[in-house]
This record gives structure tokens, C-alpha cells and sequence, in this order.
């Protein structure tokens, strides 16, 4: 499809996933932009742990809509609330959660370019009702050029007193 140089609207689209217990809804995929980037809106619950890892192939950008966050950028954590921009550039591990007790945050999320929201769009399409499975979530993320750390995750996990994505989901 060709787009107009001046820009586009694209239209809202209801559908969500899940994504290691988080409520996820792709709002422009990367198809859509013309391969630049992708945006999503999520719904974050908190004491869930997102564990370290880190993309090869795309920047991140995350704005905290409500609530608050808390992302480990390298060996560094900060927190992350309400009207704050994280940027979490290609080859950088990183991690994030909510805090225990904290509202659930809404975050948009721009990747440049895009293309991981496709991979995991489809990914949990194709599981649709089914436990999470770590060996096959890291084979799929590896493909796309997204290595995750889970050993790390579990133990930052029971220090920080969370749950570990995909525990239970």
C-alpha cells in the first residue's frame, strides 16, 4: 500500500494480547509505518517482572501514561512515573516492573523499527490458551534477535519479591 507523504490516520483497533501477563494492544504495526517503527499501548500489572534482556535489532522508546515503573537500564534501576520518556537503546539489557502495591501503568511503547511486536503478536496468537513456555518464547525471541536472561530474572525476581513474566500466565 502506498501511504501519502503528508502523514496518515490509522484506524483504532481493538485487539489485544497477552504478553507474559500484561494486557498488550498494538496500536500501528510496523507494516502499517512503513517499516520505521511500531507503537503499542500496554496495561502493566504490577509484581510481575519483566526479566533482563536485550534487542539487537531495534531502539525502545517507553512513555508512562499512568502509573509508574520501575526499569533496570544496564546495572542501573530508576524509577519511571507517571508523564517520564525511558529510552532503551539496541544493545542494552534491560529489565522492568511495577511495584508491589502500585496501580496498574500504562505505558506506549515505540520501536524503531519495528517488527518485534509482529513477532510476539503472532507468537502468542499461535498459543493462544496455553501456559507459558520459556524455551519456546527464547527460540522464538533469538530468531528475532531478542536474547533474554530468565536465570537472571528468576533471581532478581525473588530479591526484589515479584513474579517472574510468564510465572502463572
Amino acid at each position: 500500500m502506498e501511504y501519502p507523504p503528508e502523514g496518515f490516520v490509522i484506524p483504532r483497533d481493538d485487539g489485544e494480547t497477552t504478553f507474559g501477563g500484561h494486557r498488550t494492544r498494538t496500536v500501528a504495526l510496523n507494516k502499517e509505518l512503513t517499516g520505521h517503527v511500531a507503537v503499542s499501548i500496554s496495561k502493566v500489572r504490577p509484581g510481575i517482572l519483566v526479566p533482563p534482556h536485550v534487542h539487537s535489532r531495534e531502539d525502545e522508546i517507553w512513555h508512562i501514561v499512568s502509573g509508574k515503573a520501575m526499569v533496570m537500564l544496564g546495572d542501573q534501576v530508576y524509577e519511571a512515573p507517571e508523564g517520564s520518556t525511558v529510552w532503551r537503546p539496541r544493545d542494552q539489557y534491560h529489565a522492568s516492573w511495577v511495584p508491589v502495591g502500585a496501580p496498574d501503568t500504562r505505558i506506549m511503547t515505540v520501536l524503531s523499527p519495528g517488527g518485534w511486536e509482529q513477532a510476539t503478536t503472532t507468537y502468542n496468537q499461535g498459543r493462544a490458551g496455553q501456559p507459558f513456555d520459556e524455551v519456546s518464547f527464547k527460540a522464538m525471541a533469538e530468531a528475532n534477535g531478542v536474547n533474554w536472561d530468565f536465570d537472571r530474572g528468576r533471581s532478581m525476581a525473588k530479591e526484589l519479591g515479584l513474579r517472574l513474566m510468564g510465572e502463572g500466565t
